[in-house]
């Protein structure tokens, strides 16, 4: 993993790696994960890069799932910290409006709330506004280093291209379905990923990410199998066997290529 996230660093020099969170929160992070510094940002001395992380995740994220400000004071800064990639808002795809050519804007930023079960942390919001260097995957990956994760729970869309990126660090183990009050429960899994052993998530993070995607020998080899994304039947049928105990997961690459179906071992 230090060589992934030095790498980045030296391929894409522009880009710097923040932690944004309350100031006594500090000395509980890991602030120089695999040995690569993250430079903590208090929240409360810099309310720019709070709006401005706030601006580019309401320009990912409308309607239901849009994030209040109350709640990324309350249930993000305070608890713990976002991990962020910032670069000047000139290379960012996506851009929050106000912002010049020469601003510090957030590239990629990822949030995974604290839980009550030690060394379990749960997957909140993961964000990207630049597209093409594989930034995603890596503030995922430092974020939860940062936080000391040993193993990370979170909800994810069937059919969203974000599934690509979660698998990133390895096989995500279904846990069951989504409680109806989520705004796209209908469309979402429950889901938890074995952080333990950091060599097999750098292993699995070393998958290019355009690779080709396994065709149906390959996927049979793997005991696993490709399930269309709109057979909403065949996918509620796993979370009820993976809520009853059966070890279901959706194996990397997760969704194929063209967004139609996911690749399922169980």
């Amino acid at each position: 993993m230090r060589s992934l996230l030095a790498d980045f660093l030296a391929a894409h020099p522009e880009c710097r790696f923040r932690a944004l969170g309350a100031r006594v929160n500090r000395d509980a992070l890991d602030l120089a994960p695999y040995g690569v510094p993250i430079e903590h940002i208090d929240a409360a001395e810099h309310p720019w890069l709070v709006e401005r992380y706030h601006a580019a995740n309401l320009a990912r994220f409308k309607g239901p799932v849009a994030l209040p400000g109350w709640v990324l004071v309350d249930l993000y800064l305070v608890p713990a910290a976002i991990g962020l990639i910032t670069c000047p808002a000139r290379l960012c795809d996506l851009r929050p409006p106000g912002l010049k050519d020469d601003d510090e804007a957030v590239a990629a930023a990822y949030y995974a709330a604290p839980s009550i079960v030690p060394g379990v942390v749960v997957g909140t919001s993961l964000i990207s506004l630049r597209e093409g260097i594989g930034a995603a995957g890596i503030v995922k990956a430092m974020t939860l280093a940062m936080l000391r994760a040993k193993r990370q729970r979170g909800i994810a869309q069937w059919d969203n291209t974000s599934l690509r990126v979660h698998t990133r660090l390895g096989p995500l183990r279904l846990e069951g379905p989504v409680p109806s009050a989520h705004g796209k429960a209908s469309e979402s899994f429950l889901y938890s990923v074995d952080l333990g052993d950091p060599a097999a998530v750098a292993a699995a993070m070393r998958r290019p990410s355009g690779a080709s995607d396994p065709d149906e020998a390959e996927a049979a080899a793997m005991g696993a199998r490709w399930v269309p994304v709109k057979d909403r039947a065949a996918l509620a049928d796993l979370l009820h066997r993976a809520a009853a105990g059966e070890a279901i997961d959706v194996l990397p690459p997760g969704l194929s290529n063209d967004g139609s179906h996911v690749l399922v071992r169980g």
